[in-house]
């Protein structure tokens, strides 16, 4: 690389793409190409001005820092990032109103590497500080064969032709969502018909809907609550999510998680399904339990609980305020209806 050979310190660099694409190994093949350290940090953890201090304070010249979550950093400490990137000096403010002064602390030469989704992200004020942009795409299905054989190849599991090449069709251009898969899977020896039984957690867009629902009976209270859950990813990736059931019903409160790529309404979901009986309506206290999880996830843009009954009224009025929607029956009978058939929610 041109500032290993010059011995300059490297151009700060901005990565943009889809989660699991690879912006976190890329960055540390970048450091070892430059035989440098480095450092890990994440926009929604850093609290404070010392704490951002601490974490500069300790790169050696040259080093990386690798800041994920760069947007979700709070809007005093991207001014002193912004400054620890263009001069090397953190610009602290110390003591409160009249009393308050400026510290300036001097740091060594850094490269910062800052990861996004999508470019809109990163903000202003650190957008221009980034001379080189790396806009990242899905790989592609014959490379992400290749990735997958090698992820399981280090852990030595062995997969069929055919089942690598469904299981890279799952993994929607992701090497992280590919990793995932084979560790799911867990088993030293993987066939196409041990991928096969992932579809309805993983399933194909265009037809894992379709083919769930065939075999949803009329009455959808009537099926377990693992079923239910599988719908309603099914129904959200026909919506346009890239969706994911966590490993285990009920972890931590979440049941889904989910991205959408789109403006304004684009960022991570969070989902949790109860397969009710009608006349057991979900109360105030099992919403404060969900948003209380959906707090503590800290990414996520929104949450959304799905009932095959209904709300109460303390229910609605405490997620009202909130970031987090309630889905019944009656409106889950009308997204079935509108990406599917209309099953049978409600007397």
């Amino acid at each position: 690389m041109l500032a290993k050979d010059s011995g300059r310190v490297c151009d700060h660099v901005l990565f943009v793409g889809p989660e699991g694409c690879g912006k976190g190994t890329i960055a540390q093949a970048v450091a070892r190409e430059l035989g440098v350290s480095i450092r890990v940090a994440d926009g929604s953890t850093i609290e404070a001005a010392g704490d951002l201090a601490a974490i500069a304070a300790n790169l050696e010249e040259g080093d990386i820092l690798y800041f994920q979550n760069v947007n979700r950093l709070r809007r005093p400490l991207r001014k002193i990032l912004s400054s620890g990137m263009s001069e090397f000096r953190l610009n602290i403010v110390v003591g409160k109103g009249s009393g308050s002064h400026l510290m300036p602390l001097l740091v060594k030469p850094f490269t910062c590497i800052a990861a996004v989704q999508k470019e809109s992200d990163c903000p202003s004020e650190l957008f221009n500080l980034f001379n080189i942009v790396v806009r990242m795409r899905p790989y592609p299905q014959a490379e992400m064969v290749q990735i997958a054989e090698r992820i399981a190849t280090r852990l030595g599991i062995e997969i069929e032709a055919s089942a690598l090449e469904l299981l890279a069709s799952l993994a929607d251009g992701s090497p992280a969502k590919a990793s995932l898969i084979i560790a799911r899977l867990n088993s030293k020896r993987v066939t196409e018909h041990d991928v096969q039984q992932l579809l309805p957690v993983f399933g194909r867009p265009d037809n894992t809907f379709a083919d769930l629902l065939s075999e949803v009976p009329p009455d959808v209270g009537a099926i377990s609550g693992v079923e239910f859950e599988r719908l309603v990813t099914a129904l959200l990736r026909k919506m346009g999510f890239v969706a994911e059931m966590t490993r285990v019903t009920g972890d931590g409160g979440i049941d889904i998680e989910a991205q959408l790529d789109r403006p304004v309404i684009g960022g991570r979901y969070l989902f949790q399904c109860k397969r009710f009986a009608v006349d057991s309506p979900v109360g105030s206290a099992m919403v404060r339990e969900f948003y209380g999880a959906l707090v503590a996830d800290r990414k996520a843009v929104k949450g959304v609980l799905i009932t095959t009954s209904t709300f109460t009224l303390q229910a609605r009025e405490f997620a009202a305020a909130l970031p987090i929607e309630l889905i019944d029956g009656g409106k889950l009978s009308l997204l079935l209806r509108e990406y599917g058939k209309e099953p049978e929610l409600e007397d």
